[in-house]
């Protein structure tokens, strides 16, 4: 096999904007490629082939290419990895092989983003990597079949280095939220939910909407601390 990824964008030092790591220092690893479209994704850059070209977007970088540019990112020490996509889990079998080196030689904390729509393979676990899993919705456009997988979901609940987050546009979303819980089993103290947007101003009011249905079911609320520090702007 390669040793190589295909990259959508390395970009940092910056912090986790998102979910149970939120405000804590990290360089981000974007990757190309997803297994879903949705209508509000903020990185069509990674697949909408109508929209942009891939031959300017993507890229076919080594492992140590990859390594040398994130280590050039760290000047402020971040040590912690967090590769995001697109869906990063389509190369999870080259991932195995390029994020033990960051793990334990670096000593980084590693995060992978991910829609929960393909099982982790062993090879990938490890106790430095945590998986932040956020399962599409209906208002994400998909159809249900490709964005809901409940065997997967129920897979990544199984690790103890797991979240759930949610991204919801409003109350509407709550009812659909609540029946993927009951139906994977998902523990109360791993789910997130976050107000969908892209503007402060919008992230604001989704999040004076939502908020009491989150403290009613007990879970945990999270804000996209990006999109409030540096705008919609790619590559924070």
């Amino acid at each position: 096999m390669n040793r190589d990824l295909i990259v959508s964008e390395i970009f940092g030092p910056t912090f986790q904007g998102e979910g149970s790591t939120l405000g804590r220092p990290a360089i981000f690893l974007r990757l190309g490629i997803c297994n879903l479209a949705c209508t509000w994704c903020d990185t069509k850059y990674t697949w909408d082939w109508k929209s942009y070209n891939p031959k300017e977007e993507l890229h076919r970088l080594t492992f140590d290419d990859i390594y040398q540019q994130l280590w050039a990112c760290n000047g402020s020490g971040a040590r912690r990895l967090v590769v995001t996509g697109g869906e990063p889990m389509i190369q999870q079998a080259k991932l195995a092989r390029f994020l033990p080196i960051i793990a334990q030689e670096w000593n980084w904390q590693l995060e992978i983003e991910t829609a929960g729509t393909i099982s982790p393979h062993p090879d990938l676990l490890s106790k430095t990597l945590h998986f932040n899993v956020s399962p599409k919705l209906a208002h994400s456009g998909n159809e249900l079949s490709l964005r809901y997988k409940p065997e997967v979901l129920k897979r990544f609940n199984t690790l103890t280095e797991c979240s759930f987050k949610f991204v919801v546009g409003g109350i509407e979303d709550f009812s659909e939220i609540d029946s993927i819980v009951r139906e994977c089993l998902i523990d109360r103290e791993k789910i997130w939910i976050m107000p969908e947007g892209r503007s402060p101003a919008t992230i604001a009011r989704t999040t004076e909407l939502v908020a009491d249905e989150v403290v009613l079911r007990g879970w945990n609320l999270t804000t996209r601390l990006q999109v409030l520090a540096f705008g919609d702007r790619r590559g924070y």
